[in-house]
């Protein structure tokens, strides 16, 4: 059954944020939805585990809680439910729409029918803008990385594997940021 929630009319966080990727799901929605105060909707985000994209979310008139699988698993169901507000990721680097009010399900329980869903990155211009197309990919509840290289000079359909030595470490930091 549908609920009205109006998030301008403002909301509060209660979670447990120790998990990284459970904080970027909470800055997320701080980033969509403006800073937190101390009235309005109350936004509850746990999970459990360690494995697992899937989700619940429980929605009532003051109250939305999310849990996930996982911390990845609880991101995603951030992604899902600021999809619903309005917000879309459309190409790396560009936000489309609004946070505004929506009806939500009351009850959503989701999972991917997929455990992989991979991003490649497999030529040297994708590769220089790897940090873009990560955070691309894992608000479109991608989960995996995986990088094309090649030695060859000039590679066709690969990224030179000197560049990819280069970004390496700022590309994998970021994956295991974004839960991937």
């Amino acid at each position: 059954m549908p609920i009205e929630i109006d998030p301008s009319r403002g909301w509060r966080l209660t979670s447990e944020l120790s998990d990284p990727t459970a904080a970027l799901a909470a800055a997320e929605l701080e980033a969509a939805l403006g800073p937190p105060g101390e009235d309005g909707i109350e936004i509850a985000l746990s999970h459990a585990g360690d494995t697992g994209d899937g989700f619940r979310r429980r929605v009532d008139p003051e109250r939305i809680e999310l849990h996930g699988d996982s911390p990845r698993g609880l991101l995603f169901g951030v992604y899902r439910t600021l999809e619903e507000f309005g917000l879309r990721w459309e190409w790396p680097g560009q936000e489309s729409g609004r946070a505004g009010s929506a009806q939500l399900e009351d009850v959503v329980e989701d999972a991917p029918a997929l455990p992989g869903r991979c991003l490649v990155l497999g030529e040297r211009v994708l590769l220089e803008e790897a940090e873009s197309w990560i955070v691309w990919a894992a608000r479109n509840r991608l989960n995996t990385l995986f990088v094309h290289v090649s030695t060859r000079r000039q590679p066709i359909g690969s990224a030179p594997e000197a560049t990819w030595r280069e970004l390496r470490g700022r590309v994998l930091e970021l994956t295991r940021e974004r839960g991937m």
